[in-house]
């Protein structure tokens, strides 16, 4: 990294992880931003960024770039219009069901929200939407309303004529729907970002965390959980709902959702029960699976309660113990260190499908795709009924466009999951 002060003064404000995005995006970011200011030095531009906040925001502007379309991903938006019909509504009659976007980025994501509140049968005066982001320029962008062609990617696109209108400049969405999302400038990691807020009862924040660091996530997990409702959702990424469950969240059973619900209070201690620490970093339903009987494990696994002391025995693990170690490393965010001791028990149970499972996860959470593809394909050789293996699989294809694998894994965890229902049923 050739400005290694800047990189650090951007992981200081804004949490960024640059081996996320890659040092040369940050590097092209800052060398473009000195020449604009006819600056060479690093230390000149670092003491202009230091006391510049027109400055920090050209630059912030530089480095994140948004990435979002109406109904991304399509199948949050689905289950929250079920979720808000036949759950919040009906034992909710009085009172405003309030939402937060962050980051929302030109706005796609919060206005996809506010349809989708409608669509379930919500009004205006019904719900509330603060939609919160660091971009200035993405939060004009969004508060236009003024959207081109590729803003819309998803096939069904029945919501355009019902609440947009075509204009020269673009499609522009309805006043209406413009005027139920409340936009802010915010930085998550403000520590006053919470002052005032009234508690939400859905989260909408989706692949953010896989580009900040380990403090940084931890940070707006303490933020985000402290600012919902008992049973609010919590609507991530596909491969953050792992850092959820550590602060006892249940994963929603629903293919294409990722998404948590926050326990309620008289149910937290269930939560974090022994048994209930299978299902950790799993991804959906009917996945978990038990280890087969191994042989004793060695002694050479690494273990918190082991003894430093020569003299005193090492605790042993079995092998379910041992994954419910990785799922939990993986849930605290160690994803290395989830890694390393799921690495090490394959060296011994390499016929265990689970593992790989889980390996598999933990690679596609480090940005690892082709090895995370490896290990799914492993998992799924050794249990071919494996239903969260299939789901990942699907998802993997999906989003690098091969639409003829992704259709295949889709329609087979489907038949898995219809085995499953039909069995529990008989």
């Amino acid at each position: 990294m050739r400005y290694p002060e800047i990189e650090k003064f951007l992981t200081k404000t804004i949490g960024l992880d640059s081996a996320s995005i890659g040092p040369k995006s940050v590097e092209r970011a800052v060398s473009a931003r000195m020449r604009l200011a006819s600056i060479q030095a690093e230390a000149e531009y670092l003491a202009i960024l230091q006391g510049s906040k027109a400055e920090q925001a050209a630059l912030i502007e530089s480095v994140v770039v948004p990435e979002t379309w109406f109904f991304r991903d399509q199948g949050p938006f689905d289950y929250l219009r079920e979720y808000v019909a036949r759950e919040w509504k009906p034992s909710n009659k009085n009172r405003m069901f309030r939402v937060l976007s962050v980051p929302c980025s030109t706005g796609e994501e919060p206005f996809s929200i506010a349809i989708t509140l409608i669509e379930a049968g919500l009004g205006h005066e019904d719900f509330s939407i603060d939609a919160v982001d660091i971009s200035v320029r993405s939060l004009q962008a969004a508060k236009s309303g003024i959207y081109s062609k590729s803003s819309f990617r998803e096939k069904d696109d029945q919501y355009v004529t019902r609440y947009f209108s075509r204009t020269e400049k673009g499609l522009q969405i309805s006043e209406r729907i413009l005027n139920s999302v409340r936009f802010q400038r915010g930085n998550i990691l403000d520590p006053d970002f919470s002052a005032g807020r009234s508690p939400y009862d859905v989260v909408f924040c989706r692949n953010l965390l896989i580009y900040m660091t380990q403090e940084a996530k931890k940070r707006i997990l303490d933020v985000l959980n402290s600012i919902l409702l008992e049973g609010g959702l919590f609507f991530t990424g596909h491969t953050e709902t792992m850092l959820i469950r550590s602060y006892g969240y249940s994963i929603v059973k629903h293919p294409r959702v990722f998404a948590c619900r926050k326990a309620e209070r008289d149910n937290i201690v269930k939560v974090k029960r022994p048994e209930r620490m299978r299902t950790v970093l799993n991804v959906a339903p009917f996945s978990v699976r038990s280890a087969p009987a191994s042989p004793p494990v060695p002694k050479n696994y690494p273990h918190p309660r082991q003894s430093s002391e020569n003299t005193k025995p090492i605790v042993q693990e079995s092998p379910e113990q041992l994954l419910n170690r990785v799922r939990e490393l993986g849930n605290k965010g160690a994803i290395e260190e989830a890694a390393g001791l799921c690495e090490k028990f394959l060296k011994e149970h390499s016929l265990n499908s689970e593992a790989y499972y889980l390996m598999g996860l933990l690679h596609d959470a480090s940005n690892k795709h082709d090895l995370a593809e490896q290990c799914l394909l492993k998992a799924l050789y050794l249990d071919p009924n494996h239903y969260s293996v299939l789901v990942k699989l699907y998802l993997l294809y999906e989003q690098r466009g091969d639409s003829t694998r992704a259709q295949a894994y889709r329609e087979r965890a489907s038949r898995v999951q219809n085995q499953h229902r039909v069995g529990s049923t008989g």
